[in-house]
């Protein structure tokens, strides 16, 4: 068993002068602003942590709600237990007053060593990013600082360079910050504090346990792949709708393209615990590359589509070529698998 111990933190080590915790984007990968934002904090607690990033604690999930089509593919990480075993959450309702409230939290976050979470419209948030002036979609921001002297709000978001630090226009983020409370009526989740609970925790390659993630990265794609005939169907003719559900495919295959990217990783830890031979990391890993590369190539050829504004998306290509990739990831898994069992 190979132990990462995040052990009892002397916090003063990771925190600046304000006493905010001093976050580093994580950028190795993207998966998305979720699993991004998580890994950073992660990180800034213990650098350790960085080997969860690439650990085979995922499952593919089938999503149907808040989505263009029927069902779209995702990746569902199993992160968030961390950070809530770490931290607490405290929601927050923004109220009439967004300008004075925004500094407000962040002010608030500072003074107390909370991490603020701030919920926005992507339409209006970061430029040089997917749903910049184009899609309104809503996710929480990792807000970390707000300049007085330059009316900029500090956030870490992923634009087209990957997960960064962002400098957003106040006057910018009270709109995004707007857009969404309008859009979620309830005011349950406008915002939240992330409260350091200060405790232990552990975090260990178990050989047991990536057998045990296997097979359920296994049984997930078996099924994905019932359903995939339906994941990259569009239908609606309107070439708007059209546009927004190849921006959603394109993103969906560059996840897809960065999680082989982190097995890469994960089988290269695995060679240096000796779990498995050098000559069945290269195995793997080229395994891995190969599909890496028919997802970068799918990815392109949606951007392209979505560029000349076709009115048409022939999706018959797509459902053919994704189910013979998730098929021959299942196999990297099942070889996996029948390597460590042998050990």
């Amino acid at each position: 068993m190979y132990h990462i111990h995040k052990i009892i933190r002397i916090l003063m080590n990771f925190r600046g002068e304000s006493g905010m915790l001093k976050i580093q984007p994580f950028n190795d990968f993207w998966l998305d602003c979720g699993f991004n934002s998580t890994i950073s904090i992660l990180c800034s607690l213990y650098e350790g942590y960085k080997d969860l990033a690439f650990y085979n604690n995922f499952i593919y999930d089938l999503q149907n709600e808040g989505t263009p089509t029927s069902y779209t593919v995702i990746i569902d990480q199993n992160t968030d237990k961390y950070i809530d075993n770490l931290f607490s959450k405290e929601f927050i309702e923004m109220g009439s007053n967004i300008s004075n409230e925004l500094k407000s939290n962040i002010a608030k976050a500072q003074q107390n060593q909370y991490i603020f979470f701030l919920g926005v419209d992507l339409f209006y948030w970061v430029d040089n990013s997917i749903c910049w002036h184009k899609n309104h979609w809503y996710h929480h921001s990792l807000v970390t600082e707000y300049e007085d002297g330059l009316s900029e709000v500090i956030a870490l978001d992923d634009d087209f360079n990957g997960y960064q630090i962002q400098r957003i226009p106040f006057s910018r983020a009270i709109i995004a910050s707007e857009n969404y409370i309008k859009n979620h009526p309830n005011h349950i989740n406008d915002a939240y504090f992330l409260i350091d609970k200060h405790v232990k925790e552990n975090f260990s390659y178990n050989k047991d346990d990536i057998m045990c993630n296997n097979l359920k990265i296994i049984i997930s794609l078996d099924n994905v792949l019932l359903k995939n005939h339906e994941c990259w169907v569009i239908r609606n003719n309107e070439l708007n709708y059209i546009k927004e559900n190849l921006t959603l495919f394109s993103m969906r295959c560059f996840q897809f393209y960065n999680r082989h990217k982190a097995n890469l990783m994960f089988f290269n830890n695995l060679y240096e615990l000796q779990f498995i031979s050098l000559i069945q990391k290269e195995s793997l890993s080229q395994y891995s590359i190969q599909i890496m590369h028919q997802w970068d190539i799918l990815k392109g050829k949606l951007i392209k589509t979505e560029m000349q504004a076709r009115s048409h998306f022939d999706s018959d290509e797509f459902i053919t070529v994704t189910s013979k990739l998730f098929q021959r990831e299942k196999e990297i898994w099942s070889s996996l698998n029948y390597m460590l069992a042998a050990k």
